[in-house]
């Protein structure tokens, strides 16, 4: 009782509008962002659960990992070696800013900082390796691409119409390209291709001594055919979803929008002629139709027979 006859039909080609679409492209592009963030957060874009556990000291069932954010980590606290006293790495992730000149003098250079982590040969300082700088800026750029791409295919449809979408779709694309070379630019590093290989290499870890070259001292842990971990994923879903946003959100920027695409025009919906289309409507005049429709909305004036 009470309910207008055409209102579902109304609702459902309200619902399916582009303007919709292209706001949820919007939240997908925001959803994109979420994902770049956690890989940002995750420490583990490579993983390794070691094969032997108690080797080193490394507690039974620790899983190590690296990212471009985190040199190294570690879910267990362990000690330098077995049997040491007084030498541990805490549990948590070590920053590159744990790193310090030690890694450019032997035998930790020929081990590992070889691998760019050194300014010059031997004896150099610590750097800062350009593969990780180059991911990490093109992480950076993704997510402000994705913030500036949510906001146009959110507000688009009502502010800057087509234009605005179009725009959106581009620096969906952008965003998509960004997240892309990051993995690429992480995935090329030297030294992630030897710790993902049979041969593999070492892990740097901050130990609990603080009296190496200004800074924490390091124990490298042996790591090899390192897994892909949740980090890594996280940046290829959200170069997918942004990937496939982008291409909708191109093929939606065709459509000319109202200015607020979701309250369609009162014109669309003759409310008279959707009742006289039902089942409800007794007579057969369009004339009498249109007049019995009035008469039976208690909702509208007797003299309009249109929504809005």
């Amino acid at each position: 009782r009470g309910r207008r006859p055409g209102r579902t039909s109304m609702m459902r080609r309200q619902r399916g509008g582009p303007a919709v679409r292209v706001r949820s492209g919007g939240c997908c592009l925001c959803a994109s962002l979420a994902l770049v963030a956690l890989a940002t957060l995750s420490p583990l874009w490579l993983f390794q659960m070691p094969s032997e556990p108690g080797k080193r000291g490394i507690a039974a069932g620790a899983v190590l990992g690296t990212s471009p954010w985190a040199v190294s980590t570690s879910s267990l606290p362990w000690r330098c070696f077995e049997g040491a006293i007084g030498c541990f790495v805490e549990r948590g992730g070590g920053s590159f800013s744990d790193l310090n000149d030690t890694l450019c003098t032997e035998p930790f250079y020929s081990q590992l900082g070889h691998h760019g982590f050194c300014k010059g040969e031997l004896n150099g300082s610590m750097q800062l390796p350009p593969p990780i700088v180059e991911a990490r800026v093109f992480i950076g750029f993704s997510m402000l691409l994705f913030v500036v791409g949510g906001l146009l295919a959110i507000c688009g449809p009502t502010v800057g119409g087509s234009c605005a979408v179009k725009a959106a779709a581009i620096v969906g694309f952008s965003g998509c390209g960004c997240v892309i070379a990051s993995v690429v630019s992480a995935m090329r590093f030297e030294w992630y291709v030897e710790l993902r290989s049979d041969n593999g290499s070492v892990l740097p870890f901050a130990t609990s001594v603080d009296s190496c070259s200004g800074g924490p001292c390091l124990v490298l842990e042996p790591a090899q055919s390192m897994k892909l971990g949740i980090g890594f994923w996280a940046m290829c879903g959200a170069a997918l979803v942004s990937l496939l946003t982008a291409t909708c959100l191109c093929a939606l920027s065709r459509h000319t929008f109202a200015p607020d695409e979701t309250l369609p025009p009162a014109e669309e919906f003759d409310w008279s002629k959707e009742y006289c289309r039902s089942s409800e409507s007794t007579v057969c005049s369009e004339y009498d139709c249109e007049k019995e429709a009035s008469e039976r909305s208690p909702m509208l004036p007797k003299e309009q027979s249109k929504w809005f």
